[in-house]
């Protein structure tokens, strides 16, 4: 292995260290641990990720009162000449 120096945010280093002393491990063996399951993991597809960001306005877009678009245009469209 090679030694190294990384720089962490302070937040991120005290929560790491603390979980690291829970799970009775290294700092280092903490950090190359969840880097490893990290590098496992497999990646989300483009639809999945698309899905994941999109999800809300999936929610909205069902969740309100049905409107006829083509109508609602002519209406907007005519509603200056009346």
């Amino acid at each position: 292995m090679i030694r190294t120096t990384v720089t962490f945010p302070l937040e991120a280093h005290v929560q790491w260290r603390h979980e690291a002393l829970e799970s009775g491990l290294t700092f280092s063996d903490y950090i190359y641990q969840n880097m490893m399951a990290r590098k496992h993991k497999p990646a989300d597809s483009l639809d999945e990720k698309l899905k994941k960001k999109f999800a809300l306005f999936d929610e909205i877009g069902h969740s309100g009162e049905r409107v006829d678009l083509g109508t609602a245009l002519r209406k907007d469209r005519n509603r200056d000449e009346t």
